[in-house]
């Protein structure tokens, strides 16, 4: 049998990852600004849900800073080698639970040495 190609992905910015984020961010104060909690505090998670919504926007959808993924390479013998934004590569094996379908691929990988999957 053959062995499957290599596949090298290069991600951009993500305008729909962003809508994404920005109405789940919009919809999350809501609902903390309807709880009833004191000002201050209800200002204090305010921030944290800005400030978390900040974050996510630049690592997600912009692919930029130490979080943002911005290529992915699959090699025929389940490696996995993904490039962040800020030049760092982190390589790995594909899991089992890694899902493709004509909708949706679902990559699970564990770099080399972690405890976790991601």
């Amino acid at each position: 049998m053959r062995n499957a190609p290599s596949i090298d992905v290069v991600f951009g910015p993500s305008p729909l990852a962003g809508a994404a984020i920005g109405i789940a961010a919009l919809a999350t104060l809501v609902v903390a600004l309807a709880l009833p909690m004191p000002p201050l505090a209800q200002a204090m998670l305010g921030a944290v849900i800005l400030a978390w919504a900040g974050s996510t926007l630049r690592s997600a959808a912009l692919r930029r800073g130490s979080g943002g993924v911005v290529a992915l390479h699959l090699g025929a013998d389940r490696l996995v080698v993904v490039r962040h934004a800020d030049g760092r590569s982190i390589a790995g094996h594909l899991r089992s639970a890694t899902h493709v379908s004509a909708l949706l691929t679902t990559i699970a990988w564990r770099p080399d040495g972690a405890w976790r999957t991601r």
